[in-house]
């Protein structure tokens, strides 16, 4: 399905809008020598329930054309993408395990396994990740 968006349509403006965010971006970024190619920009409603994340770069334009190619293959919308929520939650739940086992293992070994040390802080650090990841979702 294909419809032409109306020019002064919401959408038309949200686009105008997030060219005009992405383009700023990038100058400031290219400005300071930093790599501005793919960006990712979530704008928080505050006292709303509301958040636009505008993305742009090669990998969403990919993305863009992987999804349009099945949309007209298929003539139905693309289905629906991954609940990152549930992924990451499952994600901090086996690292947390992993993370916790290895504790175990090194307040019951005489001496404790460096190995477990260093893998209870990857483990740890990983898990601090997905949460800092998970709050700019």
């Amino acid at each position: 399905m294909k419809v032409k968006t109306p020019k002064n349509s919401p959408i038309a403006v949200l686009y105008t809008a997030a060219k005009e965010i992405i383009d700023g971006t990038r100058a400031v970024f290219e400005k300071q020598g930093k790599d501005a190619r793919e960006l990712r920009i979530p704008i928080l409603m505050h006292g709303t329930d509301l958040r636009v994340t505008i993305e742009s770069g090669p990998q969403i334009a990919a993305r863009n054309a992987i999804e349009n190619a099945q949309m007209q293959a298929s003539g139905k919308p693309v289905e629906p993408t991954v609940d990152m929520s549930a992924v990451i939650n499952e994600a901090k739940a086996l690292i947390a395990q992993y993370a916790s086992e290895a504790n175990d293992r090194i307040h019951n070994a005489t001496p404790p396994d460096p190995a477990d040390q260093r893998l209870h802080e990857r483990c740890m650090g990983t898990l601090k990740g997905l949460f800092e990841v998970e709050r700019l979702l």
